[in-house]
């Protein structure tokens, strides 16, 4: 496996984002990527290859941080700022719900839902037409921009289709979880579909005709890579739909602190820091994959060590 390089991430940030990217935000983002990763293992949390179920992962954030002894609240409202007189750090007041780890949804069921497997086999809307370059480029780059066109399409849903040659390729949608909806012909596929909502049966077997015929080149819709014929029965399809990741906007933050910039003053808010989802600037339009999750530790890190500065001065 070749070296990703901070020259790679940062060339991957701003193809991503349409070079819309904060400069000192993904430099900071690049430069302690690394260093972030170690800090996480060295903690006790668990890393393995892409694709492979994350529930350990966030397990074992969680035991990391109570063996810290940090409180963590889920679902759990801020609903005031309140500042400390003396020192001037801010701490929300919480209006706290219980909560247990039986709340925080089942981490099996979630890795049926990887967003894996479109690339190796094709889209259409309700209305049975292909909408979007499946195979655009690796799925890490791609998932993010195509649940957004999906989210364009009538319905807003799609179906996704694979033959025998790639449906042992999938590590997701088990019959367990999602509803399999197989055929031994397309027009069966079709039809079965018809039940779920698609629209117009025969454009969907008149996409993936002409899908076949043209996988070498001349499609209206390109399929730039993973371009196999579904021909080869049984063929299999599921009815999808787009969810959030996480949103895109933010706010402003000091990049080597993470403290708040405040919109009224432009000067730091003391003591507020935002990290993670909340923090803007960083991502537009796409991202790579995986790299909001290393957002959240870099800048995590940043805004742990600027918020103990802070409390030690005030205890001095």
């Amino acid at each position: 496996m070749p070296s990703y390089t901070e020259q790679d991430f940062t060339a991957d940030l701003q193809r991503m984002t349409g070079n819309r990217t904060d400069p000192a935000l993904s430099a900071a983002l690049v430069r302690d990527s690394r260093a972030a990763v170690g800090w996480l293992a060295a903690n006790g949390v668990r890393f393995q290859l892409s694709f492979q179920p994350p529930g350990l992962r966030s397990q074992d954030e969680l035991r990391a941080v109570r063996n810290a002894g940090v409180d963590v609240f889920f679902d759990t409202a801020a609903t005031s700022l309140v500042t400390d007189p003396t020192g001037g750090a801010v701490s929300p007041s919480l209006s706290v719900q219980s909560f247990s780890l039986q709340d925080s949804g089942d981490p099996e069921v979630s890795n049926e839902f990887t967003k894996s497997g479109y690339p190796l086999g094709i889209m259409m809307n309700r209305d049975g037409e292909r909408f979007v370059d499946e195979g655009v480029d690796m799925r890490n780059y791609t998932y993010a921009m195509i649940g957004r066109r999906l989210l364009q399409q009538p319905g807003q849903i799609a179906f996704q289709a694979w033959d025998a040659r790639t449906m042992a390729w999938l590590h997701e949608y088990r019959g367990e979880v999602v509803r399999r909806i197989e055929g031994e012909s397309l027009e069966e596929l079709a039809k079965k579909c018809l039940e779920v909502g698609l629209a117009d049966p025969a454009r969907f077997v008149e996409s993936i005709k002409e899908y076949n015929a043209s996988v070498e080149g001349g499609l209206a819709v390109p399929k730039s890579n993973w371009a196999l014929p579904i021909d080869k029965p049984p063929f299999l399809a599921v009815k999808v739909t787009a969810g959030i990741t996480f949103t895109f906007g933010g706010l402003a933050v000091n990049p080597e602190t993470a403290a708040v910039i405040s919109e009224t003053t432009s000067d730091e808010v003391p003591g507020l820091y935002c990290v993670g989802e909340m923090l803007g600037g960083i991502f537009y339009d796409n991202y790579p994959g995986g790299s909001g999750l290393t957002s959240g530790a870099v800048f995590g890190c940043r805004a742990g060590r600027a918020a103990a500065e802070q409390a030690g001065r005030v205890e001095d």
